[in-house]
């Protein structure tokens, strides 16, 4: 491979015409080393400007990847010429040995692949850089700018290999390590079955965890014997070393030790640490979930994760990498198996082998089973050790969710608690201290993107404009209360959907409006009777029949929920239909008031603070003159009416309206 220089590269990048990559590979590990082959292979390196940034030479065999696949298959993939060695049979819990019709098991030496790697590139002249990349990938115009020390590199795609970090673990996740310690040894007397490999043997001690001896014979005389750990901490050095002789001597082999291999695999099922996608930005190996957590193989997965995203290069859309749940959650429940009972792995294996087909088997950790044949496996596991974990997994699933629901949900159980014990007062007290804090100031912030600073002409104009608008609203609400209301009801639901939709990031905005409906519409017609009061104190005149009112609410929240529910399997969602659920049984005002202070302003809130990256002080004191503004309104047209609640929601439409305009105007800047 060509190699350039840092400074080479620093000097080509600060030319005027900068350049622009057409792939950069962050890191040359097995993920980026199969994408690199298969694009080659589909004919998509030819002509395109590559960048790569890989700290290690990688001439080192410091990996064994080994893997079963049916021989057709190794061939279209073009991986024939790198195995080194392949078996037909298998030997697993003592049985006697199994032959693979379907599969053969094979192994590759990590050095053959990347000098594979290697010789490919050389093709196509790369740009190397040989460090680590630190820095930040961002999405900038079609491209992403990745920031490297104090260089700039720009890629059409970029395809991080880079291991990921993975944030810490819950009663929920289970964080095991696969650890393995071998000797590759060679004998003159003892004749191995040179197409026979060993893939879990148990007759060595289980120490607290669950251990095998695996065992690859690469012919008569020479064979690899490995220790292997699942288990919460690595197996040490003289534990694996003392327990692979005791091994070898009940087997009664002269060995001499050629070379040692040692690893670790991590089995975690826990979700990884900042790695976000987008639409020119691909995760590899570990990073893309190539890993299996309950058995460290990737190969053949980090394969098919390369052939779909050169597919999807192709033909120019997103690739789609099918993955069904169920096999996430077999994983999972694996795992807490072996964490809380690390004995029992013995025997879930032994069982899982000795009263199932390899064949089956092995479709089955390919997750390429199907349900009838998953049934027969999970019926010649122990019962009692699965059903547990089951339940233990399913109470563990419920009490992270419920952790996880936001504060509206919270102060609309408390709202709903108090109400019932006749305390309002205590209830609308709370109410009134989240306008102040949150209420009223998040829509009291709008000068912060509206007029670039704060204190100059600039500040003048935004106040007269806002105004403005409002009083526009106020007299459209004087020619015309019922066009007024709708209006009101109209653009209140679409801000209330985009800003929650923004909160999410979901960017459908038709469902955006729709949501947004739906939410205002639960809130009103879920208290019909208060709703239809209010809006004569609009003086709009509107009556719906008893009866009617009873269930429109309920048949609104229920089939609206299942609609949304069924359309996006979001949190943000299930929790604000889950409050729905619960404000309808709180007076309307105390539930419009949750919903908007608890929900709607605090999204609000996060994102003027993602924009302007003050304090939450910082803009709570920079929104006290309008809130003051605000409230100085509200008082002085008190003064001059009596006011009523329909009349304070008049004045909320007028004071709004500026609100709704300039966020959206200012979040359609923000997209484009």
């Amino acid at each position: 491979m060509v190699v350039k220089s840092y400074y080479c590269i620093r000097s080509f990048m600060s030319n005027k015409q900068q350049t622009v990559f057409d792939y950069t590979f962050l890191g040359l590990g097995c993920g980026n080393g199969l994408l690199i082959l298969e694009l080659d292979r589909k004919g998509l390196l030819t002509n395109k400007h590559i960048l790569i940034l890989e700290p290690d030479s990688k001439n080192s065999n410091d990996k064994t990847f080994c893997f079963w696949m049916e021989p057709h298959r190794l061939v279209e993939f073009g991986l024939q010429d790198l195995v080194r060695d392949e078996w037909k049979k298998v030997a697993v819990v003592n049985e006697y040995p199994q032959q693979l019709n379907t599969f053969n098991y094979y192994h590759i030496p990590a050095l053959t692949l990347y000098e594979k790697v290697k010789s490919v590139l050389e093709k196509y002249n790369p740009h190397t850089i040989h460090e680590a990349f630190h820095g930040q990938t961002l999405a900038n115009e079609g491209t992403f700018a990745l920031e490297h020390g104090n260089q700039v590199f720009h890629s059409k795609f970029v395809f991080d290999n880079r291991p990921p970090s993975y944030v810490p673990s819950t009663k929920r996740e289970t964080q095991l390590y696969q650890s393995f310690y071998g000797w590759e040894i060679t004998t003159e007397n003892q004749k191995f079955d040179a197409e026979t490999f060993t893939m879990m043997d148990f007759n060595t001690p289980q120490d607290g965890a669950t251990q095998f001896m695996y065992v690859l014979p690469f012919d008569e005389h020479r064979a690899l014997f490995e220790i292997t750990r699942f288990g919460e901490a690595p197996i040490e050095k003289e534990t694996a070393e003392s327990t692979i002789h005791q091994y070898l001597a009940e087997k009664h082999i002269d060995y001499k030790i050629v070379q040692t291999e040692q690893g670790i695999i991590r089995m975690f099922n826990a979700p990884f640490k900042d790695v976000k996608s987008a639409s020119n930005l691909f995760h590899t190996g570990e990073r893309g979930g190539s890993l299996k957590p309950s058995t460290g193989y990737s190969f053949v997965r980090s394969l098919h994760r390369a052939e779909t995203i050169a597919a999807a290069l192709i033909v120019g859309k997103q690739p789609r990498f099918q993955k069904a749940k169920r096999f996430a959650y077999y994983d999972r429940i694996l795992l807490q198996i072996l964490k809380s009972t690390p004995n029992s792995g013995k025997k879930v294996f032994t069982q899982l082998f000795a009263k199932n087909k390899i064949e089956t088997v092995l479709r089955f950790l390919d997750e390429r089973s199907n349900p009838k044949e998953e049934l027969a496996i999970f019926r010649s596991l122990p019962l009692g050790l699965f059903a547990g974990a089951a339940l233990k997994d399913a109470f563990w699933s419920f009490w992270s969710t419920i952790t996880r629901a936001p504060i509206v949900v919270w102060m609309s159980l408390i709202a709903l608690f108090i109400h019932a014990l006749g305390g309002e007062v205590i209830v609308y007290t709370m109410l009134i201290l989240g306008m102040l804090l949150v209420g009223i100031p998040h829509g009291a912030l709008d000068h912060l993107y509206t007029t670039g600073h704060e204190l100059n002409r600039n500040l003048a104009i935004h106040v007269v404009k806002y105004l403005g608008i409002g009083l526009l609203v106020l007299v459209l609400f004087w020619l015309s209360p019922a066009i007024g209301l709708i209006f009101f009801l109209l653009y209140s639901s679409w801000h209330f959907g985009e800003t929650d939709f923004t909160h999410w990031e979901l960017k459908n905005k038709a469902h955006a409006f729709a949501y947004g409906s739906y939410l205002l519409g639960g809130l009103l017609l879920s208290h019909l009777n208060e709703s239809l009061l209010i809006i004569r104190q609009m003086y709009v005149n509107l009556n719906l029949d008893t009866i009617f009112s009873e269930h429109i609410g309920n048949a609104w929240i229920i089939l609206g929920g299942l609609y949304f529910t069924l359309w996006k399997k979001n949190f943000g969602i299930i929790f604000s239909i889950l409050t729905l659920l619960i404000l309808q049984w709180v007076p309307l005002i105390s539930a419009f008031a949750i919903f908007f202070i608890f929900q709607h302003s605090i999204h609000g809130w996060l994102a003027i603070k993602r924009t302007v990256k003050e304090s939450h002080f910082n803009l709570w004191l920079k929104a006290l003159p309008f809130t003051l503004g605000a409230l100085f309104l509200l008082g002085t047209t008190s003064l001059f009416t009596a006011v009523t609640w329909g009349q304070i929601f008049i004045f909320l439409a007028a004071l709004s309206f500026p609100h709704v305009l300039y966020t959206s105007l200012f979040s359609m800047k923000t997209r484009n």
